[in-house]
């Protein structure tokens, strides 16, 4: 009897601490996920040019964001410049009361101009090029960055003259402002040197988050005692974390619209949602392909609502549509069908293989969705009943 108690306590230890194992590797797989996730749209949307250059195209096209630069632009305008101190000035002073009114109808017609300026394609395209120029400028500078944070006026000077070269200016390229001028400092940003770390290893990182997460999954599936079981839980977990991501999304846009004032609430929501359109995206495509695993790991076992489900799908695809184009089955139809289990499970793999290196967008994962769809049917139908 002390023997069998013995062994029940080792058992029960061992399956307590698979337990924990699990727990462990599958939250920290799921921090890497919610973080990599993050990480991946930085490195592909705000460090990488060309996409943001593609995602920030559309911004200066939207009819708010057009009227709060028009607005911004002009109210800055007239911030900083007298406009109705000028115009009293010029009027005789008999006529210095209409200054306030004539000063509201130029404001006015500077704001209305500033907006039709603003929807012309060529000052679009002058908008476009000029913060992508800006956006390469600053990715370049923070990449090359060697420092405290702290910039000088000869490193400046240096910085500026070093993209002169080629053009009429190019002679300034090298040479040095005299030793008291490099000596005042104009920007002090503490934070530029964590930047520089961000711009230069966010590649590295995604590389080894993502064979970490992938390790982390793997590991969960080899240490687990069910292994189908884990696999659905973790599709579903992962789905979860996604649909969170979503939800936080959704959140953070109606923040944003509350905290920004009136006038520009609206060019701030829309521009937050161009923006991050591709992080949305990305995480619907994650979050379908958690679910997409989960039910192809529940289909393929051996519980009582899927054998149902089997079935049905099997006297439709297998049976009916088999027979009308197969008389007889052949090598092809009986490999399809004793190892249609794991073709299945190759065809998801590929595609979630394929999505790691093709641009995301939504008609292209319901593309990918269909075709996984068609193929595993095709898959049904070829099958012979074993």
């Amino acid at each position: 009897m002390a023997a069998k108690s013995n062994n029940n306590e080792s058992k029960q230890k061992k399956s307590l601490l698979r337990s924990l194992l699990l727990a462990i590797t599958i939250g920290i797989a799921g921090g890497l996920l919610l973080s990599g996730n993050i990480l991946f749209w930085t490195g592909n949307t705000l460090v990488d040019n060309n996409k943001f250059a593609a995602i920030t195209e559309p911004l200066i096209k939207q009819p708010a964001i057009q009227t709060a630069i028009s607005k911004y632009g002009t109210d800055q305008l007239f911030s900083n410049i007298d406009v109705q101190g000028y115009i009293s000035s010029v009027l005789p002073p008999k006529a210095s009361f209409l200054a306030p009114t004539l000063t509201s109808q130029l404001k006015t017609g500077v704001n209305k101009q500033l907006l039709k300026s603003l929807a012309n394609p060529k000052v679009q395209n002058i908008w476009n090029n000029s913060l992508t120029k800006s956006h390469d400028l600053v990715i370049k500078a923070a990449t090359n960055y060697k420092g405290n944070g702290t910039i000088d006026l000869n490193q400046m000077f240096q910085f500026i003259t070093k993209n002169l070269d080629g053009t009429k200016l190019g002679f300034l390229s090298g040479k040095q402002l005299p030793a008291k001028a490099g000596k005042i400092q104009i920007i002090n940003a503490t934070w530029l040197p964590t930047v520089h770390k961000i711009v230069v290893n966010i590649k590295p990182f995604e590389y080894i988050m993502t064979i970490l997460f992938a390790g982390l999954v793997g590991l969960s599936i080899l240490i687990a005692k069910n292994r189908r079981s884990i696999i659905i839980k973790m599709g579903i977990l992962f789905s979860l974390l996604m649909l969170v991501t979503i939800v936080s999304l959704r959140l953070a846009k109606v923040i944003i619209g509350g905290n920004v004032q009136q006038d520009y609430s609206n060019a701030a929501t829309t521009a937050y949602s161009i923006i991050v359109k591709p992080f949305y995206i990305q995480t619907i495509t994650i979050m379908t392909l958690g679910i997409v695993i989960s039910l192809v790991a529940w289909l393929s076992g051996d519980y009582k609502s899927a054998v149902k489900v089997k079935k049905m799908i099997s006297s439709i695809f297998s049976g009916n549509l088999h027979k009308l184009l197969f008389k007889q089955d052949n090598k092809v139809t009986k490999f399809v069908g004793a190892h249609k289990t794991t073709l299945n499970w190759i065809v998801v793999s590929l595609a979630g293989i394929m999505l790691c290196f093709v641009g995301i967008s939504l008609s292209i994962l319901l593309s990918y969705a269909l075709v996984i769809i068609l193929v595993i049917l095709s898959l049904e139908v070829i099958s012979s009943e074993r």
